[in-house]
């Protein structure tokens, strides 16, 4: 899993949440790093904040959607405080997948996860190399 988070409080709290799930975590701390991230590394699910400075978290989804490689059709999850129904539209528009509003807790991690798992679950195929995946 990518964090892509710019206060460091947050990326903390971010990760100590995933992890309790049994994920391993990465950080980036703007919407240039995780697009540098996700091409030089595999991640399943991407937690995203929305504003951040250089490159805030729809810029990031956006070019992320236009990259050529496989890379491009991650799931994104966008984390931001602002969770009006324009924000999360605005958050769907630019192309991510799934919306949790900050701060974030276990309870909001879990659901985020079970939603990401059960789209999994539509795609067999996707989760038979996740499965693969941990299994190495």
């Amino acid at each position: 899993m990518l964090v892509v988070e710019d206060i460091v409080v947050n990326q903390m709290i971010a990760r100590k949440l995933i992890e309790k799930f049994g994920h391993k975590v990465d950080l980036a701390a703007n919407g240039l790093e995780a697009i540098e991230a996700v091409q030089t590394a595999h991640y399943d699910l991407v937690f995203m904040d929305v504003r951040m400075p250089e490159m805030d978290g729809l810029s990031a989804t956006k070019a992320i959607r236009q990259l050529t490689s496989a890379c491009r059709n991650i799931q994104i999850t966008a984390m931001t405080a602002n969770a009006t129904k324009d924000d999360i539209k605005e958050c769907m528009e630019s192309g991510m997948n799934d919306f949790v509003s900050k701060p974030v807790n276990r309870e909001m991690i879990r659901e985020a996860l079970e939603r990401y798992f059960s789209r999994l679950r539509n795609k067999p195929e996707q989760l038979k190399v996740l499965i693969e995946k941990d299994r190495s």
